[in-house]
């Protein structure tokens, strides 16, 4: 049985590549980027292994900015690009047993600003604001698991942005450092692609898994099945586009997010007028129409 868990869930390490694509990600801000995360790798190396892939020509000016860090580990791999969410290994559970689980509730009504938990709707400000840290772990934890390291092919978002061959390697690093199973999978998949609520519901969107950029010899019930199987889900709801000019093709991490095994949330758009208005109108009604 394979489990995906939710990104709540307690885990060891976190990975990050260090930012140096300052033409294309990061135009005329790249030191300020490079200082944020020479802020932010010690305060999650307090609590956690943080593994951070680097240039080779950066080491030398990262290990003097950062000094030592108890818990950090640098990879000298020179990727084509910093977004490891999207390239890097994603980790499900191999489980032979698991705890009873329980069912649950009416996917929970969200807006752009509001969450609806157990249907109980708040309003807010137009800007979503996600820093609550004390999500509840889920209750079907395994009580014996292998980890399995996925490594699915990246084309760099549907072959925008040429070679990829570094960033494809970042799963078999991943695998072999934590002494993971490893398995690669002949399908074009990003990690920001999907999200899931840890007991067996992801999410998705048709606007990016459905382009004919990433599998077109696949159509939306062959995609389905082997999301099934590769993350043990037995539902994925599908949205449809993202926001406009995402290079992503409507990842949807951008726009919709599960934040506990039953409630998610999402985005809109409160301007009839504007271009997003009417997709994710469209996304918040298959939301509000779903049931776990």
């Amino acid at each position: 049985m394979i489990r995906f868990p939710a990104e709540w869930e307690l885990h060891e390490a976190t990975w990050l590549t260090f930012p140096h694509s300052e033409d294309e990600t990061f135009p005329e801000c790249l030191a300020e980027v490079q200082a944020v995360y020479c802020q932010l790798i010690p305060e999650l190396a307090a609590g956690e292994e943080v593994h951070l892939l680097v240039q080779t020509h950066q080491i030398g000016q990262i290990m003097q900015k950062l000094g030592h860090v108890e818990n950090l580990f640098i990879h000298a791999l020179n990727t084509e690009s910093e977004w490891i969410r999207d390239y890097g290994g994603i980790v499900v559970y191999e489980m032979s047993e698991v705890s009873e689980v329980s069912e649950v509730s009416e996917v929970s009504e969200v807006s752009e600003v509001s969450e609806f938990i157990n249907n109980e709707q708040e309003t807010a400000s137009n800007e979503q604001r996600t820093t609550n840290n004390n999500h509840q772990l889920s209750t079907n934890r395994p009580t014996n698991q292998t980890r399995l390291v996925l490594d699915w092919i990246f084309n760099n978002w549907g072959e925008k942005y040429g070679d990829a061959d570094a960033n494809n390697a970042v799963p078999g690093i991943m695998a072999d450092h934590h002494q993971m199973e490893h398995e690669e999978l002949d399908v074009v998949l990003e990690g920001g692609s999907i999200d899931g609520n840890g007991a067996g519901v992801l999410l998705t969107t048709t606007s990016c898994l459905l382009n004919p950029n990433r599998n077109p010899q696949y159509n939306q019930a062959e995609i389905e099945q082997i999301l099934k199987e590769a993350f043990g889900a037995h539902q994925i709801i599908w949205l449809g586009d993202g926001i406009v000019g995402d290079d992503t093709d409507g990842h949807i991490d951008d726009i919709t997010r599960f934040v506990s095994e039953n409630t998610v949330v999402t985005v809109i758009e409160t301007d009839p007028n504007h271009p997003n208005y009417a997709p994710l109108q469209h996304n918040l009604r298959i939301l509000k129409e779903t049931k776990l």
